[in-house]
């Protein structure tokens, strides 16, 4: 039997940055003609918060958080799906932009498509989820790997409530 609620989602990225990430960002290198910072940040991240609402689905199969995403994250006509299962989460995309990613702590995934020849990994350095028919929390910290070099390194917190 399947049931679905109506929930609220709030979602807090952070995305983390090295210095030389920092240094060579486009924001520094694109700054009026002539011009370069070559000053240092302070903080070697970057944080956004989204609030949305979504629907919880319970099934045989776990549990799925699923809702649209929006304009402000840029993928704006797509349909965003959290799957738990087991010591997995899987975040499935559909519509304008498609993706699966697999996230399983301490496990690298290998992504097809998307960067030519080169591979694309997703390493998943921490995964915890506190959810239930009534909500919860997912946590999930990875980085994104193209050709063997880190190129991103994110960390999640979803919350949920009905």
């Amino acid at each position: 039997m399947e049931l679905k609620k109506p929930i609220e989602i709030t979602i807090t990225g952070r995305q983390f940055f090295s210095t030389t990430d920092l240094f060579f960002s486009p924001e520094r290198l694109c700054a009026e003609e002539g011009e370069i910072d070559f000053s240092l940040p302070e903080k070697n991240e970057r944080s956004v918060e989204l609030s949305t609402c979504g629907t919880l689905t319970q099934s045989d199969e776990g549990l799925a958080v699923t809702y649209d995403e929006t304009e402000i994250t840029g993928l704006s006509g797509c349909v965003t799906t959290f799957t738990l299962s087991d010591d997995l989460v899987c975040l499935s995309r559909a519509g304008e932009v498609k993706s699966h990613l697999v996230f399983e702590h301490g496990k690298r995934f290998q992504l097809y498509g998307g960067a030519g020849p080169f591979p694309i990994n997703v390493q998943c350095h921490s995964l915890s989820t506190d959810m239930g028919e009534n909500g919860g929390v997912i946590d999930i910290d990875y980085s994104v790997e193209v050709a063997g070099s880190t190129v991103e390194h994110n960390a999640y917190t979803i919350r949920v409530s009905t």
